[in-house]
């Protein structure tokens, strides 16, 4: 019985030395992981957000947000890059 916990033991640590060693290939490379980095917010999407943003009347950034589905800084983001451009 303690061979099997052994041999299972060596086997995991064995294959997270692998994953491990493919994850530091990749960062060494600057490869990076293109799914977590998608950008929020398309062109059309930002625009319209600024549009109800700037008129003020019934939309603040957090419903903004709350409408397009994304978190308040990300709008929060998109007004400070826009106003200071």
């Amino acid at each position: 019985m303690l061979q099997i916990c052994v041999a299972l033991l060596d086997f995991f640590a064995t294959a997270w030395r692998n994953v491990m060693k493919i994850g530091y290939a990749r960062v060494s490379t600057g490869e990076r992981d293109t799914a977590a980095q998608a950008q929020h917010l398309k062109r059309p999407k930002q625009e319209e957000i600024l549009q109800l943003v700037r008129k003020g009347k019934k939309k603040n950034a957090a419903d903004a947000a709350r409408l397009f589905g994304v978190h308040r800084a990300t709008v929060t983001r998109l007004l400070q890059r826009k106003l200071a451009a």
